[in-house]
């Protein structure tokens, strides 16, 4: 059996300007009062960066 190999020449990334509290948008994306302590005091993520007005793939395009 033949495996193929490839090789990551680079690694590219894009983030919209716009940051956000997570507590600000907790209930559009179903975020318990809970989960959003979880997100802030174990993984660190107080804030997110977010433009309603792109779709995944406008945020998708720029980085590939």
């Amino acid at each position: 059996m033949a495996s193929a190999v490839g090789t990551l020449e680079r690694i590219e990334s894009f983030h919209p300007e716009r940051v956000v509290d997570v507590a600000e948008v907790a209930d559009r994306l179903g975020l318990s009062r809970a989960r959003q302590r979880l997100f802030a005091k174990i993984h660190g993520l107080r804030t997110l960066r977010l433009d309603p007005g792109m779709g995944l793939f406008d945020l998708v395009l720029p980085a590939a």
